[in-house]
């Protein structure tokens, strides 16, 4: 597992998740969730431990409840073509993430 790659992105999500944070509870876990996983990579070696964790939090981040996680994340802004531009690159990180811890662990 690629815990710097994944570190690296879920830093990215979470800047952009932070930035535009409209308050509901489905943002906060997803907030929660990506400091967390950052948190447990910045704290611990790579152990089999540590990858079991990494893939739990991931787990939780694509699906924390029915229609709700990173695969159904998205931002709102009036301007068309910035919550476009905004929503494809979440959407990249997104599959990026869920390609690193999961789909490569199956």
């Amino acid at each position: 597992m690629n815990y710097l790659e994944i570190k690296k992105v879920s830093t990215e999500l979470l800047k952009i998740i932070e930035k535009y944070d409209n308050g509901y509870s489905n943002t906060k876990i997803i907030i929660k969730n990506l400091r967390y996983l950052i948190y447990i990579i910045n704290e611990n070696k790579a152990t089999e431990e540590l990858k079991q964790i990494v893939t739990e939090i991931a787990k939780e981040l694509f699906t924390s409840n029915k229609d709700m996680g990173l695969l159904s994340f998205y931002i709102w802004k009036d301007d068309y073509e910035e919550r476009i531009k905004i929503n494809k690159h979440i959407e990249k990180l997104t599959n990026i993430l869920l390609n690193l811890v999961i789909r490569k662990n199956q």
